[in-house]
């Protein structure tokens, strides 16, 4: 029996995501500076207090800066924040599943990856069983080359030593190759353009500008999670013979799939999604 703990707590996460997003969007918007006069006039009309008359330009001049930013990057640094996120939702998930996994010490001999790994045999035996499962995690990430492998082949390393690896579409895999580039110019390079990622189609001729993350780029790449974290519990599902949520698990991909498809057709333009010169 495969713990799912691990992609049901991803699936908590993802939702917890979506509806931050959902509250946050909305508040962005509502930071702008007419809203604030209309408050400030509603707020005379019911002869509430206001603030005093330098207060109140100060107070307006900084909403003209908020404003500024809203206008230019609002949404793009809301969404590239958002990516990190969604990303270190996949890694803990793949970690936690192989903790979980791992757990079960009956089931170490079936890796032989384990069988033929060098330990400090002295320190592994005297280290407690959540310690021991920690230190192996991380041995089988680092005998696949989790931190270096890119897109979802990352995942893949470490689900194929357990036994759970599979075929993954290949616009599934294009979006998560994207996706996970798109992060790591946002946390290693601070959100500017590297060759890395312009050698992608999307990004070409942009290195060294500011890359902006538009709503639906975090739409393709929330959706390709999805199909990824469904299609790993539909292999679990399928490991234990349980016909009927394995087939609904396929219908769920296919949704995704599909809503994917249509974002990825439709295009956007490269200036309002690649790259700015702000």
């Amino acid at each position: 029996m495969v713990s799912k703990d691990p992609i049901a707590r991803a699936m908590d996460d993802l939702d917890e995501l979506k509806l931050f997003l959902e509250a946050t969007v909305p508040s962005i918007e509502a930071a702008r500076s007419e809203t604030f006069e209309a408050h400030m006039r509603l707020r005379t009309a019911l002869r509430k207090p206001i603030p005093a008359a330098e207060d109140y330009e100060r107070i307006r001049a900084r909403m003209v800066v908020v404003d500024e930013f809203v206008a230019d990057k609002g949404e793009h640094y809301l969404f590239s924040l958002a990516v990190v996120k969604l990303c270190t939702i996949l890694e803990a998930m793949t970690h936690g599943f192989l903790v979980d996994f791992l757990s079960d010490r009956q089931k170490w001999d079936s890796l032989p990856l384990l069988r033929k790994m060098e330990v400090p045999l002295i320190a592994f035996a005297k280290g407690d069983p959540e310690w021991q499962v920690g230190f192996l995690a991380e041995a089988v990430k680092d005998s696949v080359k989790f931190g270096l492998t890119n897109g979802v082949g990352k995942f893949e390393a470490v689900l194929n030593v357990l036994g759970f690896g599979g075929p993954v579409d290949s616009l599934v895999q294009r979006t998560l190759f994207e996706f996970v580039e798109v992060r790591n110019v946002i946390v290693h390079c601070s959100g500017t353009v590297d060759r890395r990622l312009s050698k992608l189609t999307e990004y070409a001729d942009n290195v060294g500008q500011p890359l902006a993350v538009t709503k639906t780029d975090f739409r393709r790449f929330m959706l390709a999670v999805l199909w990824y974290v469904s299609e790993v519990l539909r292999r679990v599902a399928a490991s234990e013979h349980e016909e009927q949520q394995e087939k609904d698990l396929q219908e769920i991909c296919a949704m995704y799939l599909g809503t994917l498809t249509e974002l990825s057709s439709v295009g956007v333009a490269p200036e309002a999604a690649r790259g700015t010169d702000a």
